[in-house]
């Protein structure tokens, strides 16, 4: 009947059968973030699997492909096994800002609209100056979005005293206070603890992930501090950065803060879309308007995610005969993702909250 009917094969003996394929007894295999296991009850073949919501699934690249045409969906290798939850707890880790801090005034930059260029990337003005996109691998962009700038700005501002990147792994191990290291961590602690404490550069103190012990020791406004080096403790140099100033929402003063002095850091609301993202120009639909197109998406109450990245330019492009302006922005999921590390997001808009929270430090010499 299953033949005749269905078009689906007659099975074999006591095989179950599932995407063109055949399982014996008491196989198993995987579905994206599932596993099935084939199995007899009751002298008929069943075929049972987990249920969780996955990263991706068999429809949702084609489907947001086919409800809108700015940026295009794909199902990315690295995230391909993944759970979304899974997503969210591991590729985010940036906590909302305390009222206190949210409500911190901007600092006030004069600037006039029309002398600011259509388009405008930090990796060209300063060429070798811009670290590249990194692959945080656990729950803190709190720390890579953080130490990228910071590292950035080093690279602009020091006049040839500094190149390179500054350590990821010295903030997330040493600066324990209120931090809860690769389960999340606030944005401007972060900034306070390289204030007071400094960073090492990359190479004294390479990425690990371990957050349970700082193999440094931490004095304020110390100059120096001996790193392990070859098996040897050498003398490296610590970096600060000056108060970090919050930067208005408005999107010209901050195309001018970025144009001057390099890129800033920005929170935004992460969607599980955003995951599936290949190139072109993506925006954050509302809650209502993506349940209704986009009825794989679980509800945002559901998976809410929150996380921090680097904005480094913007431009804009014509789109099905409508301009649209966007920033380029410095993801922290590795250079397989995107567009080699990088996305665009609608800009002036403020979408997916990502112009509501610019924050953007000054280097500064102890």
């Amino acid at each position: 009947m299953n033949s005749t009917c269905y078009g689906i094969p007659d099975l074999p003996g006591k095989k179950c059968y599932y995407n063109g394929k055949y399982y014996n007894t008491g196989e198993s295999f995987s579905h994206f973030c599932n596993t099935c296991d084939c199995m007899e009850r009751d002298r008929f073949m069943e075929l049972k699997c987990t249920m969780y919501t996955c990263i991706i699934d068999d429809n949702m690249p084609q489907e947001l492909n086919e409800k809108q045409s700015e940026w295009v969906a794909e199902g990315p290798q690295q995230f391909e096994s993944w759970k979304l939850s899974d997503g969210m707890s591991r590729m985010l880790g940036t906590f909302r800002s305390r009222k206190k801090v949210a409500d911190m005034l901007p600092k006030y930059i004069e600037v006039r609209p029309r002398r600011l260029p259509a388009f405008f990337d930090a990796r060209q003005k300063w060429p070798g100056k811009i670290t590249a996109p990194p692959l945080q691998k656990c729950g803190a962009s709190w720390v890579f979005s953080t130490v990228s700038v910071a590292s950035d700005r080093w690279n602009i501002m020091s006049n040839g005293t500094f190149s390179g990147r500054l350590s990821f792994q010295h903030l997330l191990s040493c600066n324990k206070r209120n931090r809860m290291g690769c389960q999340g961590g606030h944005l401007t602690k972060g900034w306070n603890w390289i204030h007071d404490f400094g960073l090492v550069k990359e190479e004294c103190y390479q990425w690990t992930g371990d957050s349970s012990r700082c193999h440094l020791p931490k004095q304020k406004g110390a100059t120096t501090v001996r790193c392990l080096d070859g098996g040897r403790r050498a003398l490296t140099k610590l970096y600060y950065t000056a108060p970090v100033n919050r930067i208005s929402g408005n999107q010209y003063q901050i195309m001018k803060e970025i144009m001057d002095n390099g890129p800033v850091q920005a929170t935004m609301d992460v969607f599980r879309d955003l995951f599936l993202y290949k190139s072109g120009i993506y925006s954050c639909p509302s809650h209502y308007r993506r349940s209704q197109i986009l009825s794989v998406v679980p509800p945002i109450s559901q998976y809410p995610g929150y996380h921090s990245v680097r904005i480094i330019g913007w431009g804009e492009e014509i789109i099905n005969g409508k301009l649209v302006k966007y920033w380029i922005v410095a993801n922290s999921w590795g250079e397989s993702w995107g567009e080699g590390g990088y996305f665009r997001i609608k800009r002036g808009i403020n979408s997916c909250n990502i112009e509501e929270f610019i924050l953007a430090p000054w280097i500064h010499e102890n």
